[in-house]
């Protein structure tokens, strides 16, 4: 059976994430004050410079995110900022319109991808096995 993607708002609220205990993952981010600063480097660093030249990110064979989906994932970016969501390892584009917030710790791993479709999800891997794979929605986000 294939799980109904959730809103953005039910999703966050069923994965909560805490910026203490198991939940914490590595990121490159956290070496700041708090999650809030990590979040503001990943807008300020990747989103915001791709947004400013779209082409930085055109590749041979690879279709780049559309300024459209930039501008979500920034406004996914600052919702989980301000849900305390630890801010990603890195965000990268996902070669096929879309963008993705990875983060690790060790053996497990997490993606967030926003795909073109305005659909995304989570899925967590432990030791490169995937554990789970929960679908969202950003429709109307």
């Amino acid at each position: 059976m294939v799980e109904a993607a959730l809103t953005l708002p039910s999703f966050v609220e069923r994965h909560p994430q805490s910026s203490s205990g198991d939940q914490l993952l590595a990121s490159r981010f956290r070496d700041h004050a708090s999650p809030t600063d990590g979040w503001q480097r990943v807008i300020d660093e990747y989103l915001t410079p791709w947004i400013l030249d779209p082409t930085s990110l055109e590749e041979e064979d690879l279709e780049p995110p559309s300024l459209e989906i930039l501008r979500l994932a920034c406004r996914v970016a600052w919702y989980l900022q301000d849900k305390g969501w630890v801010p990603p390892l890195r965000v990268v584009p996902d070669g096929e319109g879309g963008v993705v917030f990875e983060r690790d710790a060790g053996a497990c791993f997490q993606t967030l991808s926003i795909f073109p479709s305005r659909l995304g999800e989570l899925m967590t891997f432990d030791d490169c096995r995937l554990v789970s794979r929960a679908p969202v929605s950003f429709r109307g986000f």
